[in-house]
C-alpha cells in the first residue's frame, strides 16, 4: 500500500514540476502584428473615406496582382485617391520584416487565393473585415506572411 501511494506522489511531483506545453492560440501571433492587424482594420471601419473605397470597389477578375484592394478600379473617379489611401495606410502600418497582400470581395463573388505556392510554406496572419453596406456587402482580406 505505501509503494502505491509513494508511486502516486513521485507521478503528481513530476506532473507538477514538468513544464506543460502551451496551447496554440492567437498570441501566437507577434505582437506587434496583432496591433498593427487591428489597427488597420479598425481603421476600414472609422474612416469614412476608406470604407467608401471598400463600397465603390470594382471587383474584376483580371487582376492579377496580390494587392487586389489597391490595384482595381473604382465605382468613381476616385480612382487614385482610394489606391492611394489603401496602399499608404497598409504600407506605412505593416511592421518591418513583412510583407502584405489584400483584397476585397462579395458574398457571390468569393475572396480568391491571392498568395501564390512560394507563401503556402510560411506562416500567414490573415485579417478579415465584413462590411455591410444597403447596397451589397463586401470583405476585406489582409494576409501578413514574413518576408
Amino acid at each position: 500500500m505505501e509503494a502505491v501511494i509513494a508511486i502516486l506522489l513521485v507521478l503528481g511531483f513530476l506532473l507538477y514540476i514538468l513544464p506543460r506545453v502551451p496551447a496554440l492560440t492567437e498570441s501566437t501571433m507577434p505582437e506587434g502584428l496583432n496591433s498593427a492587424r487591428e489597427y488597420i482594420l479598425n481603421r476600414f471601419l472609422t474612416d469614412n473615406e476608406l470604407r467608401d473605397c471598400v463600397k465603390n470597389a470594382k471587383l474584376i477578375e483580371s487582376v492579377d496582382d496580390a494587392n487586389k484592394c489597391i490595384n482595381i478600379e473604382y465605382d468613381n473617379e476616385k480612382t487614385t485617391e482610394c489606391r492611394t489611401k489603401i496602399s499608404d495606410l497598409l504600407t506605412k502600418n505593416t511592421p518591418s520584416g513583412f510583407t502584405f497582400a489584400c483584397e476585397i470581395c462579395t458574398g457571390t463573388n468569393p475572396c480568391t487565393q491571392v498568395l501564390n505556392d512560394d507563401n503556402a510554406k510560411k506562416s500567414i496572419y490573415p485579417g478579415s473585415l465584413f462590411m455591410y453596406f444597403p447596397s451589397n456587402t463586401k470583405y476585406l482580406r489582409i494576409y501578413f506572411w514574413r518576408e
